[in-house]
């Protein structure tokens, strides 16, 4: 497999760079008792088997506490875990710190190791031609924004299952899924085609027309009864009218009772056509006449009353009801 070409300039200048950044953070150690439990719990992680739970552990104490010997077992614990992108970076840096200590030991041993985990690499290029570039493209790898300098840039990653995405607003987004088991491999982003706009549909008209009118549900329930007829008030009115007449006329009969009554006490103490000899005698006479005033007034009133009873009843429609009203009123069978 074809390993990557690096100048010699740019191989000195990335170890003193990485040297000096290594002076930096050991002069920014935070817990070197932290760092190192650490350490000793991924070595035995390491030791079992657990390399993937021993990873995590190599890093935080190598945060805390930087070391050469850290980034060694780190970037062997990275090879195990099928991360050789990973572990190739942590051997280079641990070349450029050891050879910044003075550790030809370990300088040869990281080189050694860079170079092993360099062959497992995969180059990866994802190229985005003139026509498919626009402002508000965002290009993305397994999740992770490549930005436009690395475009058309071939850049180290692990074996395995990739994707690249790359997505605008207002613009149908781009995939590619790539299974990346040689070397090289190249990923060209097509233009970006137009959404569909989206059409809203108009709501269904509104039925303006009443339901059917059924005469019997479906479940056969009876139907409520019709409204009485206009008739059967008639007859109503005139039974009620007719009944306050013959009130009438019972009141007015007992009032003339009771005038001929007074009449004859008043002409038995003496009392003539025009005069009364006594004040009892004119009394009795007066009561008379009043008697005979309401029952006159209520003799009236009852005709009236019966007269209309029975224009209402003989307007309604003739019903058993009817000619009963009419038999106990007046008599006879109508």
């Amino acid at each position: 497999m074809t390993r990557f070409a690096r100048p010699g300039g740019v191989r000195r200048a990335s170890i003193t760079l990485a040297a000096a950044l290594l002076a930096m953070n050991a002069r920014a150690q935070t817990d070197p008792v932290a760092a190192q439990a650490l350490f000793d719990d991924a070595k035995r992680l390491m030791a079992s088997g657990h390399a993937a739970e021993a990873c995590p552990k190599l890093a935080e104490s190598q945060r805390l506490d930087p070391g050469v010997g850290t980034l060694l077992n780190l970037g062997d614990c990275y090879d195990q875990i099928g991360k050789p992108s990973r572990a190739w970076a942590t051997f280079r840096e641990a070349e450029a710190a050891a050879q910044h200590e003075g550790q030809s030991d370990r300088v040869r041993y990281a080189k050694r190791r860079a170079q092993e985990t360099e062959a497992k690499l995969v180059r990866f290029t994802v190229d985005v031609p003139a026509d498919a570039r626009m402002p508000s493209l965002e290009v993305l790898r397994d999740g992770e924004t490549l930005r436009e300098p690395l475009w058309g840039s071939s850049v180290p990653v692990d074996p395995g299952d990739h994707l690249v995405e790359a997505r605008a607003p207002g613009y149908k987004t781009f995939e590619s899924r790539v299974m990346a088991t040689h070397d090289p491999i190249v990923v060209r982003v097509t233009p970006l085609e137009l959404e569909a706009p989206q059409t809203v549909e108009p709501p269904p008209p509104v039925a303006l027309t009443a339901p059917p009118v059924t005469f019997e549900s479906e479940r056969g329930a009876p139907l409520p009864p019709p409204p009485p007829a206009p008739s059967s008030a008639v007859r109503t009115l005139g039974l009620v009218t007719g009944g306050i007449g013959l009130a009438g006329v019972a009141v007015g009969a007992l009032f003339g009772v009771l005038a001929i009554d007074r009449d004859n006490a008043a002409r038995g103490a003496g009392c003539d056509a025009t005069t009364c000899p006594t004040t009892g005698a004119l009394g009795l006479s007066n009561d008379a006449n009043t008697f005979a005033l309401g029952s006159d007034i209520a003799f009236i009133a009852g005709g009236v009353f019966i007269v209309t009873g029975i224009v209402c009843l003989l307007a309604a429609p003739r019903s058993p009801t009817a000619r009963v009203a009419r038999a106990m009123l007046f008599g006879g069978t109508f």
